[in-house]
């Protein structure tokens, strides 16, 4: 009996399994540029590889502000609040995970706001500190196209000091519900019906 429920749950476990916690976002981390930027100082692009500028341009600094990023990052106010984003293919009813490392530049709450926002969820921000903070959060995609796009937006005073921004991370946590296939169902049912058969069996 034991053997027979195992196998069981083995079926379940092989039909509702199967999904990859693969980033979805292409160049997250801003490290593919058109040009190479020396360590502490930064150059405005008119595109990005993996990125739509949808308003302004897009600023790639390299380790010039906040105490532990020594990489490439961008800044959501160049000249001009930006928006950027790409679209990336999701699954209705998954959950997924989203993280990307910030800084407020002149840690103020009117000057360095930004949002995320993907699919109808969009997460805010405006913190303050010294160093760069990895920021995480988890929605469901109710969204009934298989694809949604990604923005990155300046949210605060257009003034040229804007949010920092880098290694953002789009990962599927937990695939959307699904019913067990009827395949599983039937031949567990059979299983069932083999045990029952066995045990009535004269010894």
């Amino acid at each position: 009996m034991n053997k027979i429920f195992g196998l069981l749950c083995l079926l379940v476990l092989l039909c509702t399994a199967g999904f990859a916690q693969a980033n979805l976002i292409t160049n997250g981390d801003f490290e593919t540029l058109p040009s190479t930027i020396n360590s502490g100082s930064w150059t405005i692009y008119s595109s990005l590889p993996g990125w739509t500028l949808y308003t302004g341009e897009a600023e790639i600094q390299h380790g010039m502000f906040g105490t532990n990023n020594p990489t490439n990052y961008t800044e959501l106010d160049a000249n001009r609040n930006v928006r950027m984003g790409q679209s990336v293919s999701l699954t209705k009813g998954a959950t997924y995970q989203l993280s990307f490392d910030y800084f407020n530049r002149q840690q103020s709450t009117a000057s360095g706001s930004m949002a995320v926002s993907i699919g109808g969820f969009t997460y805010e921000t405006a913190a303050l500190g010294p160093k760069w903070a990895t920021l995480t959060t988890s929605f469901v995609y109710t969204g009934a196209s298989p694809s949604a796009i990604l923005y990155l937006s300046g949210t605060g005073v257009s003034d040229s000091y804007g949010a920092l921004v880098d290694n953002i991370s789009l990962v599927q946590t937990k695939p959307a519900p699904t019913p067990v296939p009827g395949a599983v169902w039937l031949l567990g049912s059979a299983l069932l019906v083999l045990l029952a058969f066995k045990r009535r069996l004269p010894a």
